[in-house]
């Protein structure tokens, strides 16, 4: 049995994995003894794909925002409930950040130096649909414009960490 892990449980039939080898991304690959009605079954680095809710504490988050101030705030912040949280400063960073991080979720100022992140969302979303984008900026009549090219969720500025959380 992994030393760091415990025993995954079967929803349907409460049978027992003894031992795991690797969770990601929705799959994981067990090896060990399934203990079944009929007796036991030895398994050998089997892949099984598995549905889960995922909770700050497994997501990965990207936030693209000129303000450092703001991006270790919110950095700060999701690292204390267990996010894996990369941010960068600029459009080009964070589009480059968004292809080596896979994040699940992504935090996307406005106004950067190098672009306005309202005319990337259809981009983003166009390669990326599973990631869930949350726009963030001080001009809230962006509002419409953001869900109108993509936006999963629109956050005024100044930020709130309640609607961090609730949109996490």
């Amino acid at each position: 049995m992994h030393p760091n892990l415990p025993p995954l449980r079967c929803m349907t039939t409460q049978n027992r994995v003894c031992g795991l080898i690797h969770i990601a991304r929705g799959f994981f690959s067990a090896y060990g003894i399934l203990r079944t009605g009929h007796g036991f079954l030895r398994l050998d680095a089997c892949m099984f794909h598995f549905y889960r809710n995922q909770t700050a504490m497994e997501r990965k988050i990207l936030i693209i925002d000129d303000e450092e101030d703001i991006c270790l705030l919110m950095k700060n912040y999701l690292q204390r409930r267990q996010a894996d949280v990369k941010y960068a400063l600029n459009l080009k960073d964070g589009l480059k950040l968004l292809e080596e991080f896979h994040p699940d979720i992504i935090f996307l100022d406005n106004n950067l130096p190098d672009g306005i992140g309202l005319e990337e969302i259809r981009t983003i979303k166009k390669s990326h649909n599973q990631i869930q984008l949350v726009m963030i900026s001080a001009m809230n009549h962006l509002r419409e414009a953001a869900f109108r090219e993509g936006a999963d969720h629109f956050l005024d500025k100044p930020i709130s960490f309640k609607a961090v959380v609730a949109v996490i």
